[in-house]
């Protein structure tokens, strides 16, 4: 199992961000969500000796699930 939360607020005064760039409007901005990676495997091995002759056998399984949550919000 893998996952991650992240949470993001930034604001912006009416001003300039860099040279010659105008920000014409204030803002404020949030993102938060999560993230969550699942991963199950499972194998399955059997050997046997009948006499003269070997049988080997594997057999396996795997599933993942990958699920993902985002909120934003903006003024």
């Amino acid at each position: 199992m893998d996952g991650h939360t992240y949470s993001n607020a930034d604001a912006q005064k009416v001003g300039i961000l860099r040279q010659n760039t105008r920000i014409n409007t204030s803002s404020l901005n949030e993102f938060l969500g999560y993230d969550l990676f699942l991963l199950g495997e499972n194998t399955l091995n059997f050997n046997k000796q009948f006499g003269s002759h070997t049988v080997n056998v594997v057999g396996g399984y795997s599933e993942q699930s990958y699920r993902q949550h985002n909120v934003q919000a903006g003024a």
